[in-house]
């Protein structure tokens, strides 16, 4: 998609040729989401919440890297975060602008193309009453995607709001073997090209050597990615054969599948692998982190549905249809965590909201101890 190239020239135009630009303005547009996140928690849920939130996001590293690497999801967090600022509280003009945001953030992460609708069936659920500016979001969904998916109809004959080679069979074929290869495994075959002998023996190297030849290329082209497939027309043909593969595979074993798409589901939310050059203390540290702040997450989702008020309605149902859009769309393919961090950020929100309750109970506690005592 053309958004992150664009920003990426736009960016070293700005710093004089400059990779550091990029840093620098990511970096920028971070700072600027959690300001966003945090002025949407103070209005909604409070002070403290806003406040726990700013603590949160200061020893939460997850977003925050996506600022220094080569990253689509790194403005796209920026959109999203000023998009849910605006539709908390959702006046015709705020979803308008939050609407042209979201289907902006598509033409960076594909995978975004539908939330616009999921935000819009959210506005529904705050309200019946909102249907109108559900369908202006809509519209405005529609009218932003048509551009894009004319010139690839120009172009390739196909009319597409995304990518005409969309690598989503390759993602799939590689979704398959994950029920069945353990994660470190694959790892070890799409970063360095190492065949463990757990890959060997449950069948998958096999069939990708047979996959290779039949799309004449050497039999060890590692094939998560498309760009290791010469041309376009290569690109496209190893897609469909490594879809069908993948369907194929799916069939004969289904319960697994339908398993490890279950904790994808989950696991998306959180960063569980990292380089093995990280001291085992802190690569355990960070999977606890990520662990306990998706429980706290959900657990603020929990609370403000059984405590909230009107007020924080909006931010809930918002938060509720973006976390099962994401899981909903996502887990059928992939396990990589980065692929949530453009609404990262407002899982703290939550996990910061979840944590204000226990700190307001606590003190709650002491202040009647203290009367009872005094």
């Amino acid at each position: 998609m053309p958004g992150y190239p664009l920003f990426i020239a736009a960016s070293r135009f700005v710093a004089g040729g400059n990779d550091w630009g990029i840093v620098l303005i990511q970096s920028a547009l971070f700072l600027a989401s959690v300001w966003l996140v945090y002025k949407t928690a103070v209005r909604v849920f409070g002070a403290l919440t806003g406040l726990i939130f700013l603590v949160f996001s200061a020893a939460y590293p997850f977003v925050a890297y996506s600022a220094g690497q080569i990253s689509p999801e790194a403005p796209v967090i920026f959109l999203v975060s000023l998009a849910f600022f605006l539709l908390s509280d959702p006046t015709t003009w705020r979803v308008a602008l939050a609407a042209f945001l979201i289907g902006l953030s598509a033409y960076f992460r594909p995978n975004l193309l539908l939330l616009n609708f999921a935000l819009a069936a959210a506005l529904v659920l705050m309200s019946r009453h909102n249907y109108r500016k559900a369908l202006l979001m809509a519209l405005i969904a529609v009218i932003l995607a048509f551009p894009w998916a004319a010139r690839n109809y120009w172009l390739f004959g196909k009319f597409t709001p995304g990518p005409v080679i969309k690598g989503s069979g390759t993602v799939l074929l590689l979704a398959t073997w994950q029920s069945r290869v353990s994660i470190p495994s694959l790892v070890e075959y799409g970063m360095n090209g190492n065949f463990t002998s757990e890959a060997k023996s449950s069948g998958m190297i096999d069939q990708v050597s047979s996959l290779n030849r039949q799309l004449g290329v050497p039999e060890n082209t590692l094939f998560v990615s498309p760009e290791a497939y010469p041309g376009n027309q290569a690109k496209l043909k190893a897609d469909e054969l490594f879809a069908d593969t993948a369907i194929a595979n799916i069939k004969n074993y289904p319960l697994a599948y339908l398993k490890s798409c279950l904790i994808n589901s989950l696991r998306m939310w959180f960063s569980a692998y990292f380089p093995e050059r990280i001291p085992a203390v802190i690569r355990y540290g960070l999977l606890a982190e990520g662990v306990l702040v998706l429980v706290m997450g959900l657990g603020g989702i929990f609370v403000t549905m059984r405590e909230g008020d009107q007020l924080q309605k909006p931010a809930l149902i918002l938060f509720i249809m973006m976390f099962l859009y994401f899981s909903a769309t996502l887990c059928w393919l992939h396990t990589e965590a980065r692929y949530t961090i453009p609404v990262r950020l407002l899982l703290l929100l939550f996990a910061a909201q979840f944590a204000s309750k226990l700190v307001g109970k606590l003190m709650k506690r002491v202040q009647i101890y203290l009367t009872n005592n005094g």
